[in-house]
């Protein structure tokens, strides 16, 4: 009998990241201004209250600085939401129906690989107040930092979304 071939890629595949990354799409526009505060807030970059800080930034950023880093916003969540599915698919193909243990690990690994994107999505974020362009953030943060600040935080960021991502997919698999 023929051996069975491991196929890593495939038309369900190409589905599961797509849908991943359509998702985002269709959710970003929606949730990017609520990161912006919420990053600006926890920084301690606008007042204390949401209220304030949202008028505060409509004020002096307008419209335009709800939305800042949205491109990197995109380029964070997208391949996020295309891995986690991705990742979620392939551990339950391994490990059966075990949904808070694949949707924690399926959250993890695809939290640690967008490590770098989220970090540079919050330092743009927050840096409205400097002015300084994409290159200057990422130039003064090296500078400062050094090269380690990109992957700051990962374990933290892996435990999270690892936690939430599977707890998430436990009540899902359980409700349907």
């Amino acid at each position: 009998s023929a051996t069975p071939r491991y196929e890593f890629t495939s038309r369900r595949t190409d589905s599961e990241l797509l849908a991943g990354l359509g998702a985002e799409a269709a959710a970003n526009p929606v949730y990017i201004p609520y990161d912006v505060v919420k990053q600006r807030l926890m920084v301690g970059a606008e007042d204390n209250s949401v209220g304030g800080a949202v008028r505060g930034m409509l004020k002096r950023d307008g419209l335009r600085g709800m939305y800042r880093g949205t491109l990197l916003t995109f380029a964070t969540y997208g391949p996020f939401s295309a891995l986690y599915f991705w990742f979620y698919a392939k551990f339950t193909d391994v490990a059966g129906s075990h949904p808070l243990a694949c949707g924690a690990a399926a959250g993890a690994c695809a939290g640690a690989a967008t490590q770098p994107a989220d970090w540079l999505k919050t330092r743009v974020q927050v840096a409205s107040a400097t002015r300084l362009s994409l290159r200057g953030v990422v130039a003064d943060a090296l500078r400062r930092e050094g090269a380690g600040a990109v992957v700051r935080g990962t374990a933290a960021r892996s435990l999270w979304l690892g936690a939430s991502c599977g707890i998430t997919m436990e009540v899902y698999e359980r409700g349907k």
